[in-house]
């Protein structure tokens, strides 16, 4: 039974380009962990760099249409997007009658030592400087705005 050769980008020349080269299975089962992280590593680096290629190239032809056309991109793509009639960062909840109702942001029960704009009001992920001052032996009666509590 014949192998079926695997190709891969594995030579790069000084000017960028890149020499195609066969290489079979029991050839790859032949390398090191270490040749086998490199090449594909190497693997990578070039998907990453032919998916920008293809972006940029798709890009520039979209803008090349769009400029024969004689109107702007923003002209083109008007409407899609947020919903105008639906105001960002408004959290609501619909009732069982049907009404809207603006939910209540949050209190804050806990604050930033350093930095008291930072707040934190126990629900929800922890954010990083909370996380950070109960992973270095701090306790959450440290952070807590009303000490009482």
């Amino acid at each position: 039974m014949e192998m079926r050769p695997y190709l891969f980008q594995s030579i790069r020349k000084p000017e960028g380009l890149v020499q195609m080269v066969d290489i079979t299975k029991d050839q790859l089962l032949k390398l090191s962990l270490a040749e086998l992280d490199a090449l594909s590593n190497l693997v990578a680096e070039t998907r990453k760099e032919r998916a920008i290629a293809l972006k940029q190239d798709v890009k520039s032809r979209i803008e090349a249409m769009v400029r024969e056309a004689g109107v702007s991109i923003g002209e083109l793509f008007a409407g899609f997007g947020a919903s105008d009639d639906k105001p960002k960062g408004k959290r609501t909840y619909t009732k069982s009658d049907g009404t809207k109702v603006a939910k209540a942001k949050g209190e804050p029960v806990f604050r930033h030592p350093e930095n008291p704009s930072l707040t934190y009001s126990g629900k929800g992920r922890r954010p990083a400087w909370f996380a950070d001052h109960i992973a270095n032996g701090g306790s959450e009666a440290d952070l807590r705005i009303n000490k009482a509590a």
